[in-house]
């Protein structure tokens, strides 16, 4: 029996940041995402590129293309 794990995809990223939130409620939602930026940006030691990840976030056309995905997890954890 095989029993090797594969790796973690960018939907159980999805999936795991979505549960996070919801499990964060809406009044620390906010603060649990600002302690996952943080932490993301220091593991991604690079405070230049974490300046442009932060304009990219921020930008429209950006987040129109993440936020129907998460929206869609988003919705589909609230229906349960």
């Amino acid at each position: 029996m095989n029993t090797t794990r594969l790796p973690p995809t960018l939907e159980d990223f999805y999936t795991a940041l979505a549960l996070a939130i919801d499990q964060a409620g809406l009044r620390r939602e906010g603060v649990m995402l600002s302690k996952l930026a943080l932490l993301l940006a220091h593991e991604l030691n690079d405070p230049e590129r974490a300046l442009a990840l932060i304009a990219q976030a921020r930008s429209e056309e950006h987040t129109s293309e993440l936020q129907s995905h998460l929206n869609l997890v988003c919705r589909l954890l609230l229906e349960k």
